[in-house]
């Protein structure tokens, strides 16, 4: 497995670039948790009230008990399709005012059958001393032959 590289990081609004790649870094510990299946590590930039659309689980979960629950799901019935193998993330945005960022971005998926995908991902951050903690996270896959 691959973990993401740095991408490019454009800031809009009220943050500076040094607060917008600390939002980017905040969403990309998630990415990184996922493909070395730390769910600690993941759990760590999250608010224990998150909210999460997922693209492969349609309710939408409150908090990190969902998420958990989820979790023991898919241990306890695997996934049948190939496992992914790379994340990698582009067009990063991020904008934010006061206490709260929002981090919208594209996230290329590849598989380990060689198969790929691409999500349209958006992540509400809000300020947490000296970090940033992940409120809700919203994830699209976006059709193989695109949108109109």
């Amino acid at each position: 497995m691959q973990i993401p590289a740095d991408p490019t990081v454009t800031v809009r609004g009220a943050l500076d670039q040094q607060a917008g790649e600390a939002v980017w870094a905040t969403v990309a510990t998630v990415y990184a948790g996922f493909l070395t299946g730390d769910a600690r590590a993941v759990d760590t930039v999250l608010d224990g009230n998150v909210t999460i659309w997922n693209h492969d689980h349609a309710p939408l979960l409150h908090g990190t008990a969902d998420l958990d629950a989820v979790r023991a799901g898919r241990v306890d019935a695997p996934a049948t399709g190939p496992a992914v193998a790379t994340l990698t993330p582009r067009e990063v945005l991020v904008d934010g005012v006061g206490e709260v960022a929002w981090c919208r971005h594209l996230l290329d998926v590849g598989y380990a059958d060689g198969t790929t995908s691409t999500a349209r991902v958006t992540d509400v951050l809000r300020r947490a001393g000296d970090g940033w903690l992940i409120c809700h996270h919203h994830e699209q896959e976006l059709p193989a032959a695109g949108l109109p």
